[in-house]
């Protein structure tokens, strides 16, 4: 009884080894395909200022760890949602994300961004130590 319980495990590693090397396992429950999924993390990264802190830059998360499907839909997921936060509300001081000029006045606590680059006049003040970043964690 013990042997065919071991038998039947070793077997049923076997076949899912097998099964992830022929690419027809799927790990993970996701009803998204690669492109859709680099879509929408593109289109998170384009929101966040500081590159280091973009999920492409991470160990392991890098184009090298992803389809050719996924980085085409990671790249213009960000090219599109990086379009969208330069439109013309958006103050040319923050190039990386959208901000809209005064009025009001922001402080840092007003906008979900941390280190923001920043460039030219600053007009809410974000860059207290005039290090090109503002709002800096």
């Amino acid at each position: 009884m013990m042997r065919l319980i071991v038998v039947s495990m070793v077997t049923a590693l076997a076949i899912i080894f097998i099964s992830q090397q022929m690419g027809g396992f799927n790990a993970y429950a996701s009803e998204s395909s690669p492109y859709d999924s680099g879509y929408s993390q593109g289109c998170d990264d384009a929101g966040i200022s500081d590159p280091d802190d973009r999920y492409i830059n991470q160990p392991e998360k890098g184009p090298a760890f992803h389809t050719e499907e996924f980085m085409s839909g990671y790249d213009n997921g960000f090219e599109s949602c990086a379009q969208d936060s330069s439109n013309e509300n958006c103050d040319s001081s923050y190039p990386d994300v959208c901000i809209a000029s005064p009025p009001p006045d922001l402080n840092c606590d007003d906008v979900p961004y941390k280190n923001i680059k920043v460039q030219g006049n600053d007009p809410h003040g974000f860059d207290r130590d005039s290090d090109g970043i503002g709002c800096e964690s």
